[in-house]
This record gives C-alpha cells, structure tokens and sequence, in this order.
C-alpha cells in the first residue's frame, strides 16, 4: 500500500539515508570502543569457546547480559582478519542505515507525506 505511493524523490531519500552510516563507516574505520572490546566480543566469544563462567565479571555487570545477540558481531569481527576490518564494518553500517529508512517510513505516515520532515525525522534519529 505505502510502496505504491512512493515517489522517486521517495526513492532517492532512502537510498540516501542508507548510504550515511556506511559512508561515515569508510570515512573513519572500525570502530573499537570500550563495549565492544570489554563484553560484547568478550561474551559471544567466551560462550563459543565453553568458557563463559569462568571468568569472574570480566565485562562488569554486563556480564549477565545474554551472549547469543552478540554472536554475529562477534563472528564478523573474528573473521574480520580474513575479509578485512572493512567489510564487517561496512555490514554494521549498512544495518543502521535500515534503521534510518524505518524511521523515514514512519515519519511518511505520521506527517502526511511530509517528506523533508521525514528525513529530517530520520537523520535526527
């Protein structure tokens, strides 16, 4: 129903807001925080090896947090020595870039088909 009444300008817009996150990806690398680093690679790792409790709160209280969402980060990541950082960055990107056009959608409902104010919407967050 709503894909029927998109435009090209529509179209364009999307393929826009797609492209930010991963253009800003290339521009400035992968991203190595205190996060990822300290538990989220740390607890998908440690429960594919078997060794999830054998450490004592090694990721702080975010320990208790469930390893299995951060499986696909994690075996991106681990296989980034194999296919580059770039590429498992780029995939990350990409994945917020779907969030931005959610939120474009969303803002083409609840504003009548104001299109600059959906995009906005969606580059705000």
């Amino acid at each position: 129903m709503l894909l029927s009444k998109l435009t090209r300008l529509d179209w364009l817009l999307a393929t826009l807001l797609m492209a930010v996150f991963p253009v800003y990806s290339w521009m400035h690398g992968q991203d190595i925080n205190y996060d990822a680093r300290n538990y989220h690679l740390y607890a998908a790792l440690a429960f594919l090896a078997g060794d999830y409790g054998a450490d004592l709160l090694p990721g702080g209280t975010q320990t208790f947090l469930n390893p299995l969402a951060s499986l696909p980060a994690a075996w991106m990541l681990a296989g980034s020595h194999v296919v580059g950082p770039l590429l498992p960055t780029l995939l990350f990107s990409l994945l917020q870039g779907v969030a931005l056009l959610v939120i474009y959608v969303i803002g083409l409902l609840l504003f009548a088909h104001d299109r600059l104010l959906s995009f906005l919407a969606a580059l705000l967050g």
